[in-house]
């Protein structure tokens, strides 16, 4: 065993319980990865009934905060602060660092139908990539104001909302962005796709619906 690896378990085992989750991604079949400040990563196999360190992940992510997780293409990819893009294997385990395109902080992952990836955060910062990971292209989103949320509608358009409120919008698997007109505004945690082709948007003042005519 790495004495390194026991002094840094025994220091988090001394603070306690006070590092916060900010990411989880269900893995099917009971399986849950969650992920939170400092590297933290544990797994479970039996739906929440006990878990595990995700040893690959923690041992790769160098102490920096994990802010999302996306699966895609049976890979789980992984973005944090100060530019931190990663990536492992289904089962925890090849683990994988990419050179960032940037060094500020990412706070969300989206996968989309054709299976691009988008990583987005800080000052309107999108980065896309068509090769797991491999590569990353800047996408240009006229806003100054960090992004926080993302989803995929229910046509394959992709719904981005910075931290005002304001939606962008984009029907090439993320290439470009355009921006939309929220009836209501105000900071965006999550995004989730509707049936109906609209989208129910979460933030710290509640949910508000973006109906499909406001996503055109």
């Amino acid at each position: 065993q790495d004495p390194g690896q026991i002094d840094e378990a025994r220091r988090l085992v001394a603070e306690g319980a006070d590092k916060p989750f900010l990411a989880g991604q269900c893995l099917g079949d009971g399986r849950v990865l969650a992920l939170g400040a400092y590297g933290l990563a544990f797994s479970t196999q039996n739906a929440g009934q006990s878990w595990q360190p995700a040893l690959a992940l923690l041992n790769g992510s160098e102490s920096q905060h994990l802010n999302a997780v996306q699966a895609l293409g049976g890979r789980i990819y992984l973005a944090g602060e100060q530019g931190a893009l990663m990536r492992v294997d289904h089962d925890l385990q090849g683990f994988k660092r990419f050179a960032s395109p940037y060094d500020g902080s990412f706070f969300g992952l989206l996968a989309t139908r054709n299976n691009s990836l988008l990583a987005f955060g800080l000052r309107g910062h999108v980065f896309r990539s068509s090769d797991q990971g491999a590569s990353w292209q800047s996408v240009a989103v006229a806003s100054s104001k960090s992004l926080t949320a993302a989803t995929q509608l229910r046509d394959g358009s992709l719904l981005l909302a910075d931290e005002s409120g304001q939606g962008w919008l984009s029907h090439d698997d993320g290439r470009s962005f355009r921006p939309v007109a929220p009836e209501q505004r105000f900071p965006l945690i999550a995004l989730l796709a509707l049936p109906d082709g609209g989208s129910l948007a979460v933030g710290t003042q509640g949910i508000t619906r973006f109906p499909p005519s406001a996503l055109r």
